[in-house]
């Protein structure tokens, strides 16, 4: 029974840990936002692959571009591996 719970807090923890280095290889919303405006457009989009293959998809009407919460969406749905 203790080896089961000491092997679940073991896969718990590295679960944690890949997905903060899953989280650390994506660029920060600030660094992509290169002309400031405060959105991530289709052409700024293209430093991240995952991102630049789903923009269509991922900005549907937003012709201007992702606002960082939608930026922060698409990253998690489109760009971290689980």
């Amino acid at each position: 029974m203790n080896m089961t719970k000491n092997m679940i807090s073991i896969f718990g923890l590295t679960l944690v840990l890949a997905t903060g280095v899953a989280l650390a290889q994506i660029p920060d919303f600030d660094l992509l936002d290169r002309n400031g405006d405060g959105l991530v457009d289709a052409d700024e989009a293209r430093a991240l692959p995952c991102l630049a293959t789903n923009f269509d998809r991922i900005a549907k009407d937003r012709v201007e571009g992702l606002s960082r919460g939608e930026f922060a969406l698409a990253v998690r749905e489109y760009c971290i591996e689980e």
